[in-house]
């Protein structure tokens, strides 16, 4: 009788359980869902990322994961209910706040080009509150603090910039980052110095990494010294192969000198398709967006310069590669898998 009382007290436990098990597999399997919906947007295949996170949504509204990653999925302004869902279900998440506030901020740079100034510092207010929140969650992120710093330093005082605050946000960088710091104080100083001079007397200071020759890269770039910037991205290659991406940006100096002569120049369009070609020929594998905006514009050069068949033929591949691949100037960002935290600001006020 004992025995048959603690096997019946027993079945509530073991429900209990199966219960948690079954509520695990559920988890699990939407995680794989979102993930392989991940894989599907890093590939071009939009639909079918949308599909399978539709039907994770399905089953469970408030799976704040499916909804984050539908926000980056999506290209209508539903997008913005996402990540306001993915905020709300999972509040203490840095990543889906720091991205909500870069979405807000892409989506302002559009209004500084249209020079709408009467909405603009709304806006820029707006976005600056969203990254501050990031701070609540975690008050050591960097790249919110560079953020900050960013765009305080930038945006002129009647449209919402404000060096005291960005100075203040640079002082948190301090014993963060030294490279986040002095990427910041390059921001708000006042001093004469050109930013390749700055690197060169940060580097001779701090010990000579690759992240700090990247800086110095992009500011010979920013001042357009581009042998300069090409013999920095050699040494850099010597440590990194992953240093081999910064062609694409020395591609694009070339790119935006060409617009200026309205594409007629043809020994930028030369260099162009030189450097582009010296990234796709390196052997680290290569984003699908990347390698299809690479031969996107490789087509566009090749027509430029009245190569038809092989403007089409770049053309072609960059679509198969990537459908609907992106065809703006900027080199693409690649988001990380939507269960990582990991994001990275990019500065919009500085083309490299």
């Amino acid at each position: 009788m004992k025995s048959l009382i603690k096997q019946v007290a027993f079945i509530p436990i073991l429900l209990g359980l199966i219960g948690i098990n079954n509520v695990f597999t559920q988890d699990k399997k939407a995680e794989d869902q979102i993930l392989q919906a991940y894989e599907y947007r890093m590939s071009g295949d939009r639909n079918k990322a949308e599909s399978l996170l539709w039907g994770v949504l399905a089953e469970d509204s408030s799976n704040h994961m499916a909804h984050f990653e539908l926000s980056r999925t999506l290209n209508s302004q539903k997008k913005w209910d996402h990540i306001r869902k993915a905020n709300e279900y999972n509040p203490d998440n840095p990543m889906y706040m720091f991205t909500r506030a870069n979405m807000c901020m892409i989506s302002t740079y559009s209004i500084m080009k249209n020079n709408k100034r009467s909405i603009l510092k709304k806006r820029v207010k707006k976005c600056c509150s969203i990254f501050e929140q990031v701070l609540t969650i975690q008050p050591d992120c960097k790249e919110t603090l560079i953020a900050l710093v960013d765009i305080y330093s930038n945006m002129p005082a009647e449209l919402g910039g404000n060096k005291d605050i960005a100075i203040k946000h640079l002082e948190s960088l301090k014993e963060l980052d030294p490279l986040y710091y002095h990427q910041g104080k390059l921001l708000v100083r006042n001093d004469s110095l050109s930013p390749s001079q700055y690197w060169k007397d940060y580097i001779k200071k701090h010990k000579k990494n690759t992240d700090a020759l990247a800086m110095l890269c992009r500011a010979y770039l920013l001042e357009n010294k581009i042998e300069e910037a090409t013999k920095t991205i050699k040494k850099i290659i010597a440590k990194d192969k992953s240093g081999y991406e910064l062609y694409l940006h020395v591609a694009r100096a070339h790119l935006y000198g060409a617009m200026q002569n309205d594409g007629s120049n043809n020994e930028q369009l030369e260099s162009i398709k030189t450097n582009i070609n010296i990234y796709l020929k390196n052997e680290n594998i290569k984003p699908a967006r990347i390698e299809a905006w690479c031969y996107g514009w490789l087509g566009v050069v090749e027509g430029k310069q009245g190569n038809q068949q092989q403007s089409e033929f770049y053309l072609k591949k960059a679509e198969g590669i990537f459908p609907n691949y992106p065809k703006f100037t900027a080199l693409p960002v690649i988001d990380g898998p939507p269960n990582e935290t990991k994001y990275k600001y990019t500065s919009f006020f500085r083309p490299f």
